[in-house]
């Protein structure tokens, strides 16, 4: 994987590069910029760049303003000190935002995820207005978490707040209602009841219940049952095999 490094600290600049040997060996750290003249220099003339680490604050500007003049073809993982750019830095596809000093799990995690996108991630805005994002962002202390949707095994409200669950068994609260979460969500997602929306690979087990209901299986479990109405049972039955 050929890395590009945009960041105007040299010390920080230094240890990404040393974590990202640790955990990515066969990579090649192609370059480290440190300012949005030259990253636009760059980018424009090579077609080697694979991933960027792209701090905000630089050395002549905000490296959002690189954007205005270039479209990397390749995931963009952004790296600051600061949160307030994170909904920003979300619109505009980047993979993660990572908050410094950089913990080497959260690394790889941007890296796995990185490596998962087949398409650039920096998108023309007609496109992304047609293509919504499908990650949200989560805020832990004073960390901030980016998560995919398709992480998620199923979303559940408990006393008015909405919690995501992910593959792993770890639950977040996330600041988007059942309801709306519901109009956003792709097919792989079915709104089993009132209290959840699950995703087609955390069901299970189907089992027949009173009245014609269902009873599902989910994994990671879930402390309660999850009934599917009589009136949702044939559409949840065709969905699950589609």
């Amino acid at each position: 994987m050929n890395i590009l490094i945009i960041e105007d600290e040299h010390l920080a600049a230094q240890r990404l590069a040393k974590l990202l040997k640790e955990l990515q060996p066969e990579a090649t750290i192609l370059d480290t910029l440190d300012s949005v003249e030259t990253a636009i220099n760059y980018l424009e003339n090579s077609d080697l760049v694979e991933l960027i680490f792209m701090d905000i604050q630089l050395a002549d500007g905000v490296s959002f303003e690189i954007f205005e003049h270039v479209t990397p073809a390749c995931p963009v993982i952004f790296t600051t000190a600061y949160d307030e750019f994170a909904i920003q830095a979300l619109r505009l596809g980047a993979v993660d935002y990572l908050l410094k000093p950089i913990k080497k799990e959260d690394l790889q995690a941007a890296l796995t995820r990185a490596k998962q996108r087949n398409v650039p991630t920096i998108l023309p805005n007609e496109i992304k207005d047609k293509y919504p994002s499908q990650r949200f962002m989560l805020k832990i202390g004073n960390q901030v978490k980016v998560i995919d949707y398709q992480e998620v095994s199923y979303f559940f409200s408990e006393e008015k707040i909405t919690f995501a669950v992910i593959e792993n068994g770890r639950k977040y609260p996330i600041n988007q209602p059942l309801d709306k979460l519901e109009t956003s969500l792709s097919q792989d997602f079915f709104r089993a009841n009132r209290q959840i929306i699950v995703k087609k690979t955390a069901v299970t087990h189907i089992q027949t219940h009173t009245k014609s209901r269902l009873k599902l299986t989910l994994s990671p479990n879930f402390n309660e049952e999850v009934i599917v109405s009589t009136e949702k049972a044939g559409v949840f039955k065709k969905w699950l095999v589609e």
